[in-house]
C-alpha cells in the first residue's frame, strides 16, 4: 500500500531529534511516498531527515490500513476510499493541527532570528558621532558579546539527529568583533569642552573625546586604531615630539599647529603633549586658537575704526578752517592784481584749496550723513553694485552670482550698504586691471547664513555673510593689517578712503568687514547681524 505525503517546505527544518535514520522517503514525480514505485523514476529523497505530513490516498492505491512514520512516530493510518472521496472532518483538522505547529515553530523561529540580526545592526541606525556617544556604554550594548553564525553557512549530515532549522549553538564570529570599549580611566575626557586624545608612541589613536570627534567631523570608531599624524598639515613635528615623550626628553611639549578636519578648512590649535602613567601612553590637548585670534582681530578692527572715526573729526576742523581762510585770500589777492601770469597762481591756490575742501567733505560724509533705515535685500544691493561695476567694465570681467535666496531682509540704510559694497568692488576691479587686459577676471558676489556668529564682543543667533572675492594679486602683507586706516592704499593715486568708508557704513548696522588674501584670492567679507 503507498500513501501520498504534502512536504511543506519549511517542515524540512523541524524533525524531532530521535527520528530513527532508516525511514526512507520517495519521490515519484510529483508524488512523495515511503515506497518505491517501479517504473515511476522514483528517487530517493536524501541530504537529512524529513518530517511528513499525512496527505490523501494515491489514486488507485488501495484502501487497506498502512503503519507510516508521521513526525518520526510510528503510526497506523486508514487511506481514504476510492480517488474523489472526501475526506473526513477530523482527520482534515489533525493534519490541519500538524502544519500550524510546524508553521508556527518556523516562524517563532524567524522572528527569533530577526530580532537578533536587528540587536547585530543596531536597528539599522547611523554610526554614532560627537554627542552621541557621550553615553558609550548604552550604544555598546547594542554589540551581543557573540552572533551565532548563519544556518546557511552551517553544513549537517543526512543522519544527524540535529534539526537544519534549530538555532546553532552559539560561537564566536570571527569576521564581526566587538570594538573595545573605552578604557576607564579615559572617559573624563568626554566632559571637557577642549579637544583631547589618547595616543601611542607611534600616534596611534587609542582615545578620541566627543569634542575631538566633532572638531574632526568622524566618528570614535573610526579614530580610535588609526594614525593621529595625518590630521596635523605638518604631521612630522607630532612625531618629533612623540619620539622625544618615549624617552622622557620632557614631560610636557607645546606647540602651535593646524588641524586637518573632514570637508572644512584647516585650524590653528595649540597642542600640549604630556606623558601619562602608562609608558606608550600620550595625552595630546588641541586648544582652538581660530576663536581667540578672530575676536583678536575684531577687536583691533573696532579700535581701528574709532581711531580713524576720531582723527577723522579732528583733523577735517582743524584743516577747514585754515582752507577757509587760504581761499579767501586768494581770491582777495586776485582781485587786487592786473598780471594775468600772477592770476594763474591764486587760480591754482583756490583749485587746490577746494579739493582739500572736497575730500575733508567725503571723509566727513558719514558722520554727517542721516541714518535712513528701512527693509533691505541684500541682493538688490548686489545686483545695483553689479550693474554699475559692469557698465564701467563692460570687457574681460566676469560676474558670478552665488547667492542664497533664503536670507531675509533686515531694518537698515539701503544707500549706505550700496555704497560700502561698491566701494570693495571697485578697489576688486582696480586690482584686477591686469587680468581685465587678459579676460580671466573674475569676481564673485556670494551671500550665505552664518549661524551662532560672535563679532564686536557679542554673539549672534543669525548673521548675514557677503563675500566679494576677486581672483587678484591680493592685498601686498605690508599694509593688510592697516587696509581698513585712512589713507592707506594699495594702488598708487589712490586716495584710502574707499574701505573706511565701507567698514564705518557697515559698522553703522553693527556689522563687521573682514578681510582674507592670498595670492590669486582676494575675500572681503561683510557680516551683519539677522533678526
Amino acid at each position: 500500500m503507498k500513501f501520498a505525503y504534502l512536504l511543506v517546505p519549511l517542515a524540512l527544518a523541524a524533525v524531532s531529534a530521535d527520528a530513527p535514520a532508516r525511514a526512507r522517503i520517495w519521490r515519484c514525480g510529483n508524488t512523495y511516498t515511503n515506497e518505491e514505485v517501479k517504473g515511476q523514476g522514483c528517487k530517493l529523497v536524501e541530504g537529512g531527515n524529513v518530517t511528513v505530513v499525512r496527505g490523501t490516498k494515491v489514486n488507485g492505491a488501495a484502501s487497506s490500513p498502512k503503519e507510516v512514520k508521521v513526525g518520526g512516530t510510528p503510526q497506523t493510518v486508514s487511506a481514504p476510499g476510492s480517488a474523489g472521496q472526501r475526506v473526513d472532518s477530523s482527520e482534515q483538522r489533525a493534519r490541519d493541527g500538524e502544519a500550524r505547529t510546524i508553521l508556527e515553530a518556523e516562524l517563532k523561529k524567524a522572528e527569533s532570528r530577526h530580532a537578533e540580526l536587528l540587536r547585530e545592526y543596531n536597528n539599522g541606525e547611523p554610526e554614532k558621532q560627537g554627542a552621541e556617544s557621550k553615553n558609550y556604554q548604552k550604544y555598546w550594548t547594542a554589540w551581543p558579546n557573540s552572533r551565532p553564525a548563519s544556518s546557511a553557512m552551517r553544513k549537517t549530515s543526512p543522519d544527524s539527529s540535529a534539526s537544519w532549522g534549530a538555532p546553532p549553538p552559539p560561537q564566536q564570529n570571527k569576521g564581526l568583533t566587538k570594538p573595545a570599549a573605552p578604557s576607564q580611566s579615559f572617559q573624563s575626557f568626554d566632559l571637557l569642552a577642549t579637544l583631547v586624545a589618547v595616543v601611542r608612541g607611534d600616534g596611534t589613536v587609542l582615545f578620541a573625546n566627543s569634542a575631538l570627534e566633532d572638531a574632526l567631523g568622524t566618528s570614535r570608531r573610526t579614530l580610535e586604531g588609526a594614525s593621529f599624524l595625518p590630521f596635523f598639515t605638518e604631521p612630522h613635528i607630532l612625531r618629533t615630539a612623540l619620539d622625544g615623550a618615549r624617552v622622557n626628553e620632557y614631560a610636557a611639549l607645546r606647540y602651535d599647529a593646524w588641524l586637518v578636519r573632514q570637508h572644512a578648512d584647516a585650524v590653528p590649535v595649540h597642542v600640549v603633549l604630556a606623558q601619562t602613567e602608562s609608558p606608550d601612553q600620550f595625552v595630546v590637548e588641541l586648544l582652538p586658537l581660530e576663536a581667540q585670534a578672530r575676536q583678536d582681530r575684531e577687536e583691533r578692527l573696532i579700535d581701528q575704526a574709532q581711531a580713524t572715526k576720531e582723527l577723522i573729526r579732528n583733523l577735517a576742523h582743524e584743516i577747514k578752517n585754515p582752507l577757509g581762510g587760504i581761499r579767501g585770500a586768494a581770491q582777495l589777492l586776485e582781485m587786487e592784481i592786473d598780471s594775468r601770469d600772477l592770476k594763474e597762481y591764486t587760480r591754482v591756490i583756490i583749485h587746490e584749496a577746494d579739493r582739500l575742501q572736497t575730500l575733508v567733505d567725503r571723509l566727513l560724509a558719514p558722520h554727517r550723513r542721516p541714518h535712513v533705515v528701512g527693509d533691505v535685500n541684500i541682493h538688490e544691493v548686489c545686483e545695483r553694485v553689479r550693474s554699475l561695476i559692469l557698465a564701467e567694465f563692460p570687457r574681460g570681467l566676469k560676474v558670478v552670482r552665488d547667492y542664497d535666496t533664503s536670507i531675509p531682509e533686515f531694518r537698515g540704510d539701503r544707500e549706505q550698504l550700496i555704497q560700502a559694497v561698491l566701494n570693495i568692488a571697485h578697489n576688486a576691479c582696480q586690482a584686477l586691471a591686469d587680468r581685465i587686459g587678459a579676460g580671466d577676471a573674475q569676481l564673485v558676489f556670494r551671500t550665505r547664513i552664518g549661524r551662532q556668529v560672535t563679532f564686536g564682543k557679542q554673539r549672534y543667533r543669525l548673521a548675514l555673510e557677503l563675500h566679494v572675492i576677486d581672483n587678484g594679486p591680493g592685498v601686498p602683507d605690508s599694509i593688510k593689517d592697516r587696509i581698513f586706516y585712512p589713507p592707506v592704499s594699495g594702488r598708487e593715486g589712490g586716495s584710502g578712503t574707499g574701505l573706511t568708508l565701507a567698514q564705518t557704513f557697515v559698522q553703522q548696522h553693527h556689522g563687521l568687514i573682514e578681510c582674507d588674501s592670498v595670492p590669486g584670492r582676494t575675500d572681503f567679507k561683510i557680516l551683519i547681524p539677522l533678526p
